[in-house]
């Protein structure tokens, strides 16, 4: 497997995914809906802080209003060691978390099994196999602790699969960070040293390949997902893709 360079408009031209679409730049929440959150919440807490000192009982309004001040710190705490929750609660009340309507075991089945299938086909060997919250997962390993150039584009394949296999079934993937915080450890390995342009021309190209493995294969992967969601065990799927 070698590795080419791939632009975001040729990614978008040959298979119709964008970064947005893999999770990859998230722009249905901004850093203004950030700022209106935090004011919102600041007011509303002030306001009712106020109110409950005004209209109830001097012990308990004093013990309301207390909450309603502690309120702004929560959010800011929150805000400033987990973003991603503040940001998934404003996409739920804006109306654009994309695909909510599907279940979380649905989205994990089908990335697993993307997953699974990329790195099965790039050559990777099976590391582990297990059962996590009823849905089956697939980890895959190699045995160089310096990963060859060949090792580090059939990771990243395997790294943007699940990805792109939310994408092709949804109009958006969710859940990137893991999978991304997965792809950087695969660069930091590298026998070689890979530098920025190089991680985003592979990060790309790891989406192109994925998603013309996934396609090309399209009726073992959806049979994979279906073995994934009742935890079929390991040799079923194997004989699903050598089929």
């Amino acid at each position: 497997m070698r590795t080419f360079p791939v632009s975001l408009q040729m990614l978008e031209q040959r298979t119709g995914l964008t970064a947005e679409s893999l999770g990859l730049d998230d722009t249905s929440v901004s850093l203004d809906d950030f700022k209106y959150a935090t004011l919102a919440v600041t007011l509303g807490s002030g306001v009712l802080g106020v109110l409950s000192l005004a209209f109830l009982p001097p012990n308990i309004g004093a013990t309301v209003c207390y909450a309603f001040a502690v309120i702004p710190i929560l959010f800011l705490g929150i805000g400033s060691t987990a973003p991603q929750i503040i940001a998934n609660a404003i996409a739920s009340i804006k109306g654009t978390d994309t695909g909510s309507n599907v279940s979380q075991q649905e989205r994990i089945c089908r990335h697993e099994a993307a997953h699974f299938c990329c790195g099965y086909w790039c050559g990777l060997p099976i590391k582990g196999y297990s059962v996590s919250e009823g849905i089956a997962q697939v980890e895959f390993g190699v045995s160089n602790s310096q990963l060859s150039n060949t090792e580090v584009a059939a990771l990243s394949v395997t790294a943007l699969g699940g990805l792109v296999g939310e994408s092709l079934q949804w109009e958006k993937a969710q859940g990137a960070q893991n999978d991304l915080l997965q792809l950087e450890n695969v660069f930091r390995a590298s026998s070689d040293f890979i530098g920025s342009q190089a991680q985003q021309d592979i990060t790309r190209w790891g989406a192109l390949t994925a998603s013309n493995l996934l396609k090309t294969n399209a009726h073992q992967y959806e049979k994979v997902v279906e073995a994934f969601g009742r935890q079929a065990p390991i040799e079923e799927c194997i004989n699903i893709l050598e089929s």
